[in-house]
Protein backbone atom coordinates (compact mmCIF):
# COMPACT_ATOMS: atom_id res chain seq x y z
CA UNK A 1 0.00 0.00 0.00
CA UNK A 2 2.87 2.50 0.46
CA UNK A 3 4.18 1.66 -2.49
CA UNK A 4 0.62 2.17 -4.11
CA UNK A 5 0.71 5.45 -2.48
CA UNK A 6 3.93 6.53 -3.07
CA UNK A 7 2.83 6.44 -6.80
CA UNK A 8 0.30 8.55 -6.54
CA UNK A 9 1.71 11.37 -4.49
CA UNK A 10 1.58 14.87 -6.41
CA UNK A 11 4.70 15.38 -8.27
CA UNK A 12 6.08 18.63 -8.47
CA UNK A 13 5.63 20.65 -11.93
CA UNK A 14 8.96 21.38 -14.10
CA UNK A 15 10.61 24.47 -12.33
CA UNK A 16 11.62 26.77 -14.81
CA UNK A 17 14.36 29.17 -14.00
CA UNK A 18 14.15 33.07 -13.51
CA UNK A 19 16.20 34.55 -16.15
CA UNK A 20 20.16 35.28 -15.78
CA UNK A 21 22.54 36.78 -17.79
CA UNK A 22 22.45 36.61 -21.55
CA UNK A 23 25.20 34.16 -22.20
CA UNK A 24 24.11 34.50 -26.44
CA UNK A 25 24.55 38.17 -26.36
CA UNK A 26 27.40 39.29 -29.60
CA UNK A 27 28.24 35.74 -30.87
CA UNK A 28 29.01 34.67 -33.50
CA UNK A 29 26.96 31.75 -35.30
CA UNK A 30 28.29 28.76 -36.98
CA UNK A 31 24.84 27.40 -38.46
CA UNK A 32 23.92 23.35 -38.71
CA UNK A 33 22.68 21.15 -40.85
CA UNK A 34 18.68 21.29 -41.42
CA UNK A 35 16.67 18.39 -41.80
CA UNK A 36 16.43 17.41 -45.47
CA UNK A 37 12.81 16.67 -46.48
CA UNK A 38 12.38 14.15 -49.02
CA UNK A 39 9.75 16.14 -50.80
CA UNK A 40 9.69 19.85 -50.76
CA UNK A 41 7.00 21.70 -51.60
CA UNK A 42 7.97 24.35 -54.81
CA UNK A 43 6.62 27.86 -53.87
CA UNK A 44 6.36 30.44 -56.83
CA UNK A 45 7.35 33.10 -54.57
CA UNK A 46 9.98 32.48 -51.61
CA UNK A 47 9.09 33.31 -48.10
CA UNK A 48 11.17 36.44 -46.79
CA UNK A 49 12.95 36.36 -43.57
CA UNK A 50 11.21 39.43 -41.77
CA UNK A 51 14.16 39.84 -39.39
CA UNK A 52 12.99 42.29 -35.90
CA UNK A 53 14.04 45.71 -36.83
CA UNK A 54 16.80 46.72 -34.85
CA UNK A 55 15.08 49.82 -33.85
CA UNK A 56 12.21 47.74 -32.59
CA UNK A 57 14.06 45.52 -30.60
CA UNK A 58 15.60 48.64 -28.67
CA UNK A 59 11.55 49.40 -28.19
CA UNK A 60 11.24 46.19 -26.44
CA UNK A 61 13.95 46.17 -24.35
CA UNK A 62 12.70 49.02 -22.60
CA UNK A 63 9.96 49.91 -20.00
CA UNK A 64 6.70 48.24 -20.31
CA UNK A 65 4.93 51.52 -20.62
CA UNK A 66 7.33 52.84 -24.11
CA UNK A 67 6.65 49.71 -25.52
CA UNK A 68 2.90 50.24 -25.27
CA UNK A 69 2.92 54.14 -26.60
CA UNK A 70 5.04 52.40 -29.58
CA UNK A 71 2.14 50.13 -30.00
CA UNK A 72 -0.97 52.24 -28.74
CA UNK A 73 -1.65 53.61 -32.56
CA UNK A 74 -5.48 53.57 -33.42
CA UNK A 75 -5.85 51.16 -36.51
CA UNK A 76 -6.56 52.14 -40.09
CA UNK A 77 -6.36 51.28 -43.80
CA UNK A 78 -2.63 53.75 -43.88
CA UNK A 79 -0.98 51.63 -41.13
CA UNK A 80 -2.63 48.10 -41.41
CA UNK A 81 0.73 46.36 -42.54
CA UNK A 82 3.02 48.07 -40.03
CA UNK A 83 0.62 48.06 -37.28
CA UNK A 84 -0.10 44.25 -37.60
CA UNK A 85 3.50 43.84 -38.42
CA UNK A 86 4.95 45.46 -34.92
CA UNK A 87 2.31 42.98 -32.74
CA UNK A 88 4.47 40.05 -34.32
CA UNK A 89 7.42 41.34 -33.81
CA UNK A 90 6.30 42.19 -29.90
CA UNK A 91 4.83 38.59 -29.70
CA UNK A 92 8.34 37.27 -31.30
CA UNK A 93 10.14 39.08 -28.52
CA UNK A 94 8.42 37.80 -25.57
CA UNK A 95 8.36 34.59 -26.70
CA UNK A 96 12.07 34.30 -27.13
CA UNK A 97 12.30 35.94 -23.81
CA UNK A 98 9.99 33.26 -22.21
CA UNK A 99 12.52 30.69 -23.68
CA UNK A 100 14.98 32.23 -21.78
CA UNK A 101 13.72 30.97 -19.17
CA UNK A 102 14.60 27.08 -20.21
CA UNK A 103 18.02 28.09 -20.76
CA UNK A 104 20.33 25.39 -19.23
CA UNK A 105 23.85 25.16 -18.06
CA UNK A 106 26.97 22.50 -17.81
CA UNK A 107 24.80 20.31 -20.46
CA UNK A 108 26.57 16.97 -21.55
CA UNK A 109 26.33 16.34 -25.49
CA UNK A 110 26.85 12.97 -26.00
CA UNK A 111 28.20 11.90 -29.28
CA UNK A 112 26.89 9.62 -32.01
CA UNK A 113 27.36 8.95 -35.81
CA UNK A 114 28.83 11.33 -38.01
CA UNK A 115 27.73 15.26 -37.09
CA UNK A 116 24.62 13.60 -34.56
CA UNK A 117 24.79 14.47 -30.97
CA UNK A 118 21.79 13.61 -28.45
CA UNK A 119 21.08 16.06 -25.71
CA UNK A 120 18.92 14.77 -22.60
CA UNK A 121 16.25 16.84 -22.14
CA UNK A 122 13.41 16.74 -18.99
CA UNK A 123 10.74 14.98 -19.78
CA UNK A 124 8.29 16.71 -17.44
CA UNK A 125 8.89 20.41 -19.44
CA UNK A 126 7.54 18.66 -22.72
CA UNK A 127 4.78 16.20 -21.00
CA UNK A 128 3.80 19.69 -19.34
CA UNK A 129 3.94 21.56 -23.10
CA UNK A 130 5.64 24.32 -21.11
CA UNK A 131 8.27 23.58 -23.57
CA UNK A 132 7.68 22.67 -27.37
CA UNK A 133 10.67 20.74 -29.40
CA UNK A 134 10.06 19.58 -32.77
CA UNK A 135 11.85 18.43 -35.55
CA UNK A 136 13.50 20.73 -37.84
CA UNK A 137 13.72 23.63 -34.88
CA UNK A 138 16.90 24.12 -33.38
CA UNK A 139 18.49 25.09 -30.72
CA UNK A 140 22.22 27.07 -29.78
CA UNK A 141 25.10 25.78 -27.55
CA UNK A 142 27.97 27.62 -26.17
CA UNK A 143 31.10 26.12 -24.91
CA UNK A 144 30.95 26.70 -20.93
CA UNK A 145 33.06 29.63 -19.80
CA UNK A 146 34.57 30.95 -23.39
CA UNK A 147 33.14 34.49 -23.72
CA UNK A 148 34.27 34.71 -27.51
CA UNK A 149 33.61 31.67 -28.27
CA UNK A 150 31.00 30.92 -30.87
CA UNK A 151 27.47 29.55 -30.73
CA UNK A 152 26.46 26.27 -32.76
CA UNK A 153 23.23 26.11 -34.21
CA UNK A 154 22.36 22.21 -33.69
CA UNK A 155 18.94 21.52 -35.76
CA UNK A 156 16.57 18.85 -33.88
CA UNK A 157 16.16 15.83 -36.50
CA UNK A 158 14.41 13.26 -33.73
CA UNK A 159 12.51 13.75 -30.82
CA UNK A 160 12.65 11.29 -27.81
CA UNK A 161 11.19 10.41 -24.57
CA UNK A 162 13.66 11.90 -22.33
CA UNK A 163 16.69 13.33 -25.08
CA UNK A 164 16.79 14.98 -29.16
CA UNK A 165 19.04 14.29 -31.17
CA UNK A 166 20.71 17.71 -32.88
CA UNK A 167 22.98 17.43 -35.98
CA UNK A 168 25.49 20.49 -36.66
CA UNK A 169 27.98 21.92 -38.55
CA UNK A 170 30.92 19.47 -38.72
CA UNK A 171 33.23 22.35 -37.35
CA UNK A 172 31.63 21.49 -34.19
CA UNK A 173 32.83 17.90 -34.00
CA UNK A 174 36.11 18.45 -35.39
CA UNK A 175 36.91 21.59 -33.29
CA UNK A 176 34.87 22.02 -30.26
CA UNK A 177 33.33 18.82 -29.36
CA UNK A 178 34.95 16.50 -26.65
CA UNK A 179 32.76 13.96 -24.31
CA UNK A 180 34.65 16.24 -21.14
CA UNK A 181 33.36 19.89 -22.88
CA UNK A 182 30.14 20.74 -21.14
CA UNK A 183 27.68 23.61 -22.91
CA UNK A 184 24.96 26.24 -22.03
CA UNK A 185 21.65 25.92 -23.74
CA UNK A 186 19.05 28.62 -25.51
CA UNK A 187 16.36 26.58 -26.84
CA UNK A 188 14.43 28.95 -30.06
CA UNK A 189 11.14 28.65 -31.77
CA UNK A 190 10.49 28.12 -35.37
CA UNK A 191 9.98 31.32 -36.90
CA UNK A 192 8.18 29.97 -40.27
CA UNK A 193 4.99 30.59 -39.45
CA UNK A 194 5.62 33.71 -37.78
CA UNK A 195 7.16 34.49 -41.09
CA UNK A 196 3.76 33.85 -43.12
CA UNK A 197 1.87 35.91 -40.80
CA UNK A 198 4.40 38.85 -41.96
CA UNK A 199 3.65 37.84 -45.47
CA UNK A 200 -0.02 37.96 -44.87
CA UNK A 201 -0.14 40.83 -42.94
CA UNK A 202 1.88 42.81 -45.64
CA UNK A 203 -0.02 41.54 -48.88
CA UNK A 204 -0.74 44.34 -51.02
CA UNK A 205 -3.56 42.80 -52.45
CA UNK A 206 -5.78 43.18 -49.17
CA UNK A 207 -9.49 44.63 -49.79
CA UNK A 208 -9.26 47.48 -47.28
CA UNK A 209 -12.37 48.56 -48.90
CA UNK A 210 -13.94 45.57 -46.93
CA UNK A 211 -11.97 45.73 -43.57
CA UNK A 212 -12.30 49.59 -43.26
CA UNK A 213 -15.96 50.20 -45.03
CA UNK A 214 -16.47 53.57 -45.89
CA UNK A 215 -20.20 53.71 -46.42
CA UNK A 216 -22.23 52.61 -43.33
CA UNK A 217 -25.63 50.90 -44.47
CA UNK A 218 -28.04 49.36 -42.18
CA UNK A 219 -29.42 46.20 -43.63
CA UNK A 220 -33.09 44.81 -42.62
CA UNK A 221 -33.49 41.20 -42.76
CA UNK A 222 -37.09 41.49 -42.25
CA UNK A 223 -38.69 41.27 -45.60
CA UNK A 224 -36.57 38.41 -46.24
CA UNK A 225 -38.87 35.57 -47.76
CA UNK A 226 -37.56 32.18 -46.43
CA UNK A 227 -40.58 30.13 -46.81
CA UNK A 228 -39.80 28.90 -50.26
CA UNK A 229 -36.76 27.96 -49.35
CA UNK A 230 -36.30 23.90 -49.22
CA UNK A 231 -34.26 23.62 -45.66
CA UNK A 232 -33.52 20.33 -43.89
CA UNK A 233 -35.73 19.24 -41.59
CA UNK A 234 -33.28 19.70 -38.39
CA UNK A 235 -33.08 23.44 -38.59
CA UNK A 236 -34.42 25.92 -36.44
CA UNK A 237 -36.40 28.81 -37.58
CA UNK A 238 -33.28 30.66 -36.86
CA UNK A 239 -31.11 28.60 -38.66
CA UNK A 240 -33.51 28.60 -41.91
CA UNK A 241 -33.42 32.59 -41.35
CA UNK A 242 -29.80 32.97 -41.78
CA UNK A 243 -29.44 30.88 -44.62
CA UNK A 244 -32.41 32.55 -46.10
CA UNK A 245 -30.23 36.55 -45.49
CA UNK A 246 -26.93 34.43 -46.68
CA UNK A 247 -28.96 33.41 -49.73
CA UNK A 248 -30.38 37.00 -50.59
CA UNK A 249 -27.05 38.56 -50.92
CA UNK A 250 -28.48 41.88 -49.43
CA UNK A 251 -25.20 42.01 -47.00
CA UNK A 252 -22.85 41.49 -50.04
CA UNK A 253 -20.15 42.84 -50.42
CA UNK A 254 -19.77 42.46 -46.90
CA UNK A 255 -18.95 38.71 -45.52
CA UNK A 256 -21.28 37.07 -43.44
CA UNK A 257 -20.75 35.72 -40.17
CA UNK A 258 -22.79 32.92 -38.78
CA UNK A 259 -22.32 31.26 -35.06
CA UNK A 260 -22.94 28.11 -33.25
CA UNK A 261 -24.43 26.36 -32.12
CA UNK A 262 -21.40 24.29 -30.89
CA UNK A 263 -20.36 21.19 -32.37
CA UNK A 264 -22.14 21.94 -35.91
CA UNK A 265 -19.21 22.81 -37.65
Amino acid sequence: MDEILELLRAKPSYKVKQGSDDFMENRDIVHGKSLKLTERVKYKYSLKKYEMPTELKTIFERPHQDVLRRLSSQLNANNYSKFFSELLYAEEYKTNEDLKRYDRQKVKLVKKSGDYFKMKIHKRALAEKRLSVLPGDYIFVVKCGDKKAEAYQGFVHEVLKSSIDLKFDESFSQEVYNSNVRFDVRFTFNRVSMRRMHQTVRNPKVEFSRLFPQNHQNFSANDVDFQNIKFYTILNYYQRRAVAIIKSGIHQPWPFIVFGPPGTG
